[in-house]
């Protein structure tokens, strides 16, 4: 028998002006947006037991509040949420869009504590000032101490604020990745057989 003939036995019956058809192939899914997720939700627990904020004044010294303190609670129980995701979206489970979606909003809380703490301890630091200025200070012992008093945002608020927001844009690249890796129409082989 030649071997120039094809077995008909591995004939694939094709319609007549249809290419061969074949089942989807399977697509690596990019994980890298999920263990962005995953490494900002933890960056945003830590950074809750951090520093928020410290001021330091003249015969006081420094005070150091931390996030635990205040509303680092509620920053933690919304960072866990983030972490729930990423662990969900390494494991490839399914039902990913509802919980991302409740996982995004944790993320917003997250950038919402941030930057009201932030925004009230600048507030804060500027009413102390006007204070400490205000009225007749003929010795300005009152600027002096205002000069000498400082008040700064925490590492802890600073963290909390990227990790929020790294963590918010990286939810929502993972929902767009794997929505697209589930609905692409992989044809194949038949993509290079139409070409």
């Amino acid at each position: 028998m030649s071997t120039d003939t094809p077995n008909p036995a591995y004939r694939i019956p094709v319609a007549p002006g249809n290419p061969p058809t074949y089942p989807p192939t399977a697509l690596p899914v990019n994980r890298t947006p999920a263990w962005i997720v995953l490494a900002a939700g933890a960056v945003a627990i830590l950074a809750s037991f951090l520093p928020w904020a410290s001021i330091t004044a003249p015969f006081v010294g420094t005070v150091t509040t931390y996030g635990t303190d205040g509303d680092g609670w509620i920053t933690i129980a919304a960072a866990a949420v983030v972490v729930g995701f990423g662990i969900a979206a390494l494991r490839e489970d399914g039902r990913l869009v509802a919980f991302g979606i409740f996982a995004e909003l944790a993320s917003l809380v997250t950038i919402g504590v941030a930057v009201t703490a932030m925004v009230e301890l600048w507030r804060r630091a500027a009413a102390l000032h006007a204070e400490l200025t205000a009225g007749e200070d003929k010795f300005g012992i009152g600027a002096t101490m205002a000069d000498a008093t400082r008040v700064r945002v925490g590492v802890g608020l600073w963290l909390l604020l990227i990790a929020g927001l790294v963590g918010a844009v990286a939810i929502v690249v993972t929902l767009l990745t794997r929505r697209s890796f589930y609905t692409s129409d992989s044809s194949g082989p038949s993509s290079v057989a139409q070409s």
